[in-house]
């Protein structure tokens, strides 16, 4: 954090650290989570590909003129959705990192040295800034 603060301010030798608060958990709920957006672009391509193969298979007829392979379809899809389901069951939020209230002192555009409080979001890892909030 503090190398994104010497990066991203007017003034980086007046940056002055002075409080950082407790880590928070940052969570999104599943529905917005990379885990879901996986599971669910496997689902359309699935979908897609059963479409296309649907028209092949049954060609126009009642009777499939492939069972196995129309059987092993419909598995497939019946697994990825049992995946979706299972996992939005449980989890309802999945955590994509930490938030930190980081309090310092810093030079603004005026030349003035004031307080600024930023919330910053890091990665899992703590190695990443994802985003900063200033309040």
């Amino acid at each position: 954090m503090e190398e994104y603060c010497d990066d991203n301010f007017f003034s980086p030798e007046d940056y002055k650290p002075i409080l950082f608060e407790d880590f928070k958990i940052y969570a999104k709920p599943f529905e917005q989570s990379a885990q879901y957006k996986l599971l669910d672009s496997k689902r359309q391509k699935l979908e897609l590909t059963k479409d296309s193969l649907y028209a092949l298979i049954y060609d126009g007829k009642k009777k499939p003129l492939y069972d196995q392979e129309a059987d092993s379809l419909d598995k497939a899809m019946a697994e990825v959705n049992a995946s979706i389901s299972d996992h939005k069951q449980r989890f309802k939020v999945v955590q994509e990192g930490w938030t930190i209230l980081h309090t310092y002192n810093k030079r603004d555009d005026t030349g003035r040295i004031v307080e600024g409080r930023s919330l910053f979001v890091l990665d899992k890892n703590l190695t990443k800034v994802l985003d900063v909030t200033d309040k």
